[in-house]
């Protein structure tokens, strides 16, 4: 293992970089009171902008409900109904 500054291996003032920090970085997500029930989880997930030298510059959180299939081995991503529906209404408009 060879450390990068904050563990970043994209050269400065690069759209490497910038990537690196804006759809790589995961390190901040976690489950939502650390709880997951039979049904599934709800997890806590950062979004991030970033510039070409990695600095974050503004930080979003939102959750993201996932569900359990039905063989029960892996998750799928449920969105609610009414927030499809806002969805929907505010591309229409």
């Amino acid at each position: 293992d060879i450390p990068f500054i904050d563990e970043n291996d994209g050269p400065f003032g690069s759209i490497s970089r910038q990537i690196n920090v804006e759809v790589s970085k995961k390190d901040e997500n976690h489950p939502l009171f650390g709880i997951e029930t039979r049904w599934g989880h709800i997890e806590v997930v950062y979004s991030y902008k970033s510039n070409k030298d990695g600095d974050i510059l503004s930080r979003k959180r939102k959750y993201q409900i996932w569900k359990k299939d039905k063989s029960g081995v892996g998750y799928t991503s449920y969105i609610p109904g009414i927030s499809m529906l806002l969805f929907v209404l505010s591309d229409f408009f």
